[in-house]
C-alpha cells in the first residue's frame, strides 16, 4: 500500500463504494416513500369503493322502506299479516317493526316472544321523532349482551 498507484486505487474504490452506498440509500427511501404514496391512494380508493356500496345499500333500504310504508294500513288491526306479506324485505332486514308515536311496538315480522323492544329512550328514535325523516344510526346493541344489531 505504498504505491501511489495502491492508494489511487484504494481511494477510487472507496469512492465508488460510498457513491453506490448513497445511489442505494437514495433509492431505498424515494422507493420507500413511493410505496407508502401508493398504498394510501389504494386504500383511499378502496374506502371510496366501500363507502359508496354503503350508501347504495343505504339507499335502497330507505327506497324499500318507502314503499312499504305506502302500503300499510296504520288502523288496520290487522298489521301483523301486512308485515308477514312482505317477507321479501327480510332479505334486507332482520325483522319488519311498526313503531307507535312513543315508540311502544305495535307490530313485528317476524314476532318477539314478549311483545318486542320499547325503543323511545333509543337515540335514532328521538331523532327521527324530532326531525321527521330517516335516520341512519350506529349500530345498537341489543337485549342480549354484546350483539349488535
Amino acid at each position: 500500500m505504498s504505491t501511489l498507484r495502491s492508494r489511487l486505487l484504494l481511494g477510487v474504490s472507496l469512492g465508488w463504494l460510498v457513491l453506490v452506498a448513497a445511489l442505494l440509500a437514495y433509492s431505498h427511501l424515494s422507493g420507500g416513500a413511493l410505496a407508502q404514496r401508493e398504498n394510501l391512494t389504494h386504500l383511499e380508493y378502496e374506502a371510496q369503493l366501500i363507502a359508496n356500496h354503503l350508501e347504495r345499500s343505504i339507499r335502497v333500504r330507505q327506497q324499500a322502506l318507502a314503499r312499504l310504508r305506502y302500503s300499510l294500513v296504520l288502523d288496520d288491526g290487522d298489521l301483523f299479516t301486512q308485515l308477514q306479506r312482505q317477507e321479501g324485505l327480510l332479505a334486507l332486514f332482520d325483522r319488519l317493526m311498526v313503531f307507535d308515536a312513543q315508540g311502544e311496538p305495535v307490530a313485528a315480522w317476524p314476532p318477539f316472544e314478549h311483545g318486542g323492544p320499547t325503543i323511545a329512550s333509543r337515540d335514532y328514535f328521538k331523532h327521527v321523532r324530532g326531525f321527521r325523516r330517516p335516520h341512519v344510526s350506529e349500530p345498537y346493541v341489543g337485549a342480549r349482551p354484546a350483539s349488535p344489531r
